[in-house]
């Protein structure tokens, strides 16, 4: 129902499910349930106990129920690092819970069983970061505001049509969270009813999103950079907590680097707008700053005035001549447009031949101790 009504609404919902009549939190720890959520790959786990269960005296709750809701949503964040864990809250059986009444006064109630079983979802959905479709809540609203649309089937414990109806409304504005009113599906159910309840699920769901935690688990990603200038070299890192980052360094190069600590060489001191792009669980966060090297010029010292580079442009091969003993066995890299180192050498001689011939055509920035130079490769 809740796929049929979604699709109305112009959204897509895939989904599987494990719905064992009666079947407890212990149960679906163990079984189909289990090998569903090690699957991997939800967004979202949709949790809901046995219909009294979480109801019960609190000791009661505390060893049936509550190690049982911790252990799945365990898995759930093991093998679904981007999902979310969302509790069905279900609600009061019509006239209470005749079973157990004698046991628990509270139960013998719709308005008493209701209100335990709210509390305890609640309380497993804070403990856990968890989201809630607040299912029960929505039909107490009805049930309170408009009697005559029956929420129960003759049991007096499961859903009627509309009852149903509603549960789909609210995980439509809990699953997408949009507006419940965009449904245009009735679904052959009495117009007038159908109408009424989706605008009641806008108003107690889709109102209220964060009083059910929905977003609680969002990733709080934010994309933050920093950076240190050598020369022309400057080094960046990013401290976000994210899954990818994806660098732009505003040169001209559509090339893109992405980890969390990137070095790029720069052939030009000028101001360059740089972008960050990070992602976590499919939540993106941009952030643009500028790197200013028009203070850096290029070094021309002692070192430059000690090495000559030539030619340039060059097609196969560079030469590196010098006088200086004290500039043999000095490194020589050389770097393209990303920063790439694409070639390290030792100068061996005072007539020291590069072979460039397998490097593409292009600017590469050439360093030798502190002094690097705009090369042009043909």
């Amino acid at each position: 129902m809740v796929q049929t009504l979604t699709a109305s609404a112009g959204d897509k919902l895939i989904y599987d499910s494990n719905l064992p009549g009666g079947c407890t939190f212990q149960l679906h720890s163990t079984n189909a349930s289990r090998t569903k959520i090690i699957s991997g790959g939800w967004d979202f786990v949709v949790l809901q106990e046995q219909s009294q269960i979480p109801s019960f005296p609190l000791p009661q709750f505390q060893s049936e129920c509550e190690p049982y809701a911790d252990l799945l949503d365990s898995l759930i964040k093991q093998y679904n690092p981007c999902a979310k864990t969302m509790y069905y809250m279900t609600w009061g059986r019509k006239n209470g819970d005749s079973q157990n009444c004698p046991y628990f006064p509270v139960l013998c109630t719709y308005q008493g069983m209701d209100s335990m079983l709210a509390l305890r979802y609640t309380y497993l959905a804070d403990k856990q970061e968890a989201e809630i479709s607040p299912v029960g809540a929505l039909w107490h609203y009805l049930i309170d505001n408009y009697p005559h649309i029956e929420l129960y089937n003759a049991d007096q414990s499961h859903p009627s049509p509309l009852g149903s109806y509603a549960a789909a409304c609210s995980f439509y504005a809990t699953l997408f969270r949009k507006d419940p009113t965009l449904i245009t599906n009735d679904l052959n159910l009495d117009v007038q009813s159908t109408r009424i309840i989706r605008n009641a699920a806008k108003l107690i769901v889709y109102d209220s999103l964060e009083k059910w935690n929905i977003g609680i688990a969002d990733s709080n990603l934010k994309a933050e950079a920093d950076y240190t200038i050598d020369s022309l070299t400057v080094n960046f890192f990013s401290p976000s907590d994210a899954e990818t980052y994806k660098w732009y360094f505003g040169d001209g190069d559509d090339t893109t680097m992405s980890a969390p600590s990137v070095t790029h060489q720069y052939a030009d001191s000028e101001k360059f707008n740089v972008t960050l792009i990070v992602r976590k669980c499919e939540i993106y966060d941009t952030l643009s700053f500028t790197v200013d090297l028009s203070q850096v010029s290029v070094k021309e010292n002692n070192t430059s005035s000690l090495i000559h580079v030539y030619p340039n442009p060059a097609q196969n091969s560079l030469n590196i001549v010098t006088d200086n003993e004290q500039m043999l066995g000095q490194k020589v890299l050389l770097y393209d447009i990303v920063g790439r180192v694409v070639l390290l050498q030792q100068i061996g001689n005072k007539h020291h031949k590069i072979n460039v011939s397998h490097l593409s055509q292009g600017v590469y920035l050439l360093k030798v101790s502190d002094t690097v130079k705009k090369i042009v490769i043909q």
